[in-house]
């Protein structure tokens, strides 16, 4: 159970009060893998429901700095493409949660730093 695998049954043979413990221990591996199953639901919601607006904000975000909607300074115009940057950065997280690249506490890469990250490829 340590390392993850909640799929082989334990079963404990012995005296009743360690088979008593072997019983008990099973009945967490249950609940373990239970519990693994809704925290790879509910990050799988999470991930689809992030997915739109952050979409939008790339869109928007690209228009603003294409010049759709008026000229832009060149520092509006590098904000934009920062706010484009991490909308990128957040989606493709997202994208790496469901394709099973999170990392060891099962949540994709921290967003924190992004901002940073795409200022310095502009």
């Amino acid at each position: 159970m340590g390392s993850g695998d909640f799929w082989h049954s334990i079963a404990v043979r012995g005296p009743r009060d360690l088979e008593f413990l072997g019983s008990r221990l099973d009945w967490l591996r249950l609940r373990l893998a239970e519990l693994e199953a809704e925290k790879t639901r509910f990050l799988a919601q999470m991930s689809h429901e992030l997915k739109t607006p952050l979409t939008a904000i790339r869109e928007g975000a690209e228009l603003l700095r294409e010049g759709v909607v008026g000229s832009l300074s060149p520092e509006q115009r590098e904000v934009a493409g920062i706010l484009r940057g991490s909308a990128v950065y957040a989606r493709s997280c997202c994208v790496c949660h469901r394709a099973g690249s999170a990392d060891a506490t099962g949540f994709a890469p921290d967003l924190a730093g992004a901002g940073d990250l795409v200022a310095a490829k502009l």
